[in-house]
């Protein structure tokens, strides 16, 4: 999959994770469409997520959102995330930094292939488009 001009902000996860970069998202057979979007094709853990539910209990749709942030439960999946060389409360604080908008550009340039301009997974660092291993 090539990465498209943009990242549409609704693929940025409740947990800060970037869906658009997701193993399953740049599945060539039935993709799932992010963890904002409807549970087809999600992974069951998507699903049951949660940081979804606490999320949706407190009224926000993103855990930088909350004045709690980060909690028990993102620095847990911050944890998780360690070994794909991924903060999930820096992508929260980035986001809520500098904008929903300028946070997607800047993940569009951290996980475009340099050699074919497809979308490289975040979870194993291989370009969607032309199969090269990225760092």
């Amino acid at each position: 999959m090539l990465m498209p001009d943009r990242i549409d902000a609704r693929f940025l996860a409740p947990c800060g994770v970037n869906c658009f970069v997701c193993y399953r998202h740049l599945a060539e057979k039935k993709p799932c469409q992010g963890c904002l979007a409807s549970d087809e094709n999600k992974p069951q853990a998507c699903r049951t997520c949660a940081i979804k539910e606490c999320c949706v209990e407190r009224g926000h749709t993103r855990c930088f959102e909350c004045p709690e942030f980060p909690c028990k439960e993102s620095k847990r999946m911050e944890r998780n995330y360690k070994k794909y060389g991924v903060s999930l409360i820096g992508n929260g604080s980035a986001a809520r930094d500098s904008g929903l908008e300028a946070f997607m550009d800047e993940e569009r340039a951290r996980w475009t292939c340099p050699e074919c301009g497809g979308a490289v997974s975040q979870h194993r660092r291989i370009c969607s488009a032309c199969g090269k291993e990225g760092e």
